[in-house]
C-alpha cells in the first residue's frame, strides 16, 4: 500500500508536467514582430461600385504608406468584368500627403463609422477601408449608398486626394 501511495505521489506530478509540456509544444505560438524593411503598406483603399442608370461603375483606389497611389477603373458605360475596358494610373505622392489624408478621414468618421441599411436604387456602393499601415495590420471596413451625411465628406475628402494624386483620372 504504501508503495502504491509513493508510486502515485511520485508520478502523478510527472505526469502532470508531462501533459504541460505536451499542452505548451501543441498550443500555437505568437509570430515575433517583423522588421518593416520595406514600409511599403496598404493604409486607404477606396473603391466604388455598382450600376446607375448610365451604366455600371467600378472604381478602385489603393493609397499606400509610402506615398504610392493606384487608381482602376473600368470604361464607363462598359460591362464590369473581366473582359471589359478600362484604364489604371499610378503616381507617387509625398508620404506627409498620405498622412494627412488618414488624419482627415479619421477626423471625418472613417474610423468609427458603420454600415447603415438603406433600400436606395440606382446608387452605387461606396467601401472604405482604413488600414493601420504596419507589417501586422488590423483594419476598419465602412460601407454606404449615396454621398450624403458621413459618407459624403468621406467620399470629397477622397476625391479631392485623387484630383491631386492622380490628375486626370
Amino acid at each position: 500500500m504504501r508503495r502504491t501511495i509513493l508510486t502515485l505521489s511520485l508520478g502523478l506530478p510527472a505526469l502532470a508536467l508531462g501533459a504541460l509540456a505536451l499542452s505548451a509544444a501543441v498550443a500555437p505560438t505568437q509570430a515575433p514582430p517583423c522588421a518593416n524593411i520595406f514600409p511599403h503598406e496598404p493604409v486607404v483603399i477606396f473603391e466604388i461600385t455598382g450600376g446607375t442608370l448610365a451604366g455600371p461603375i467600378d472604381r478602385q483606389i489603393t493609397v499606400y504608406s509610402d506615398g504610392l497611389v493606384r487608381g482602376a477603373q473600368t470604361a464607363p458605360g462598359t460591362p464590369t468584368s473581366l473582359v471589359g475596358g478600362g484604364s489604371a494610373q499610378v503616381a507617387y505622392v509625398d508620404p506627409a500627403m498620405v498622412q494627412s489624408l488618414v488624419a482627415d478621414l479619421g477626423m471625418l468618421g472613417a474610423g468609427t463609422g458603420c454600415d447603415r441599411p438603406e433600400l436606395v436604387t440606382d446608387t452605387p456602393l461606396s467601401t472604405l477601408t482604413i488600414i493601420r499601415g504596419t507589417t501586422e495590420s488590423r483594419s476598419r471596413t465602412w460601407s454606404w449608398l449615396g454621398e450624403d451625411g458621413t459618407g459624403g465628406a468621406i467620399t470629397q475628402r477622397l476625391q479631392a486626394f485623387q484630383a491631386a494624386a492622380l490628375p486626370g483620372f
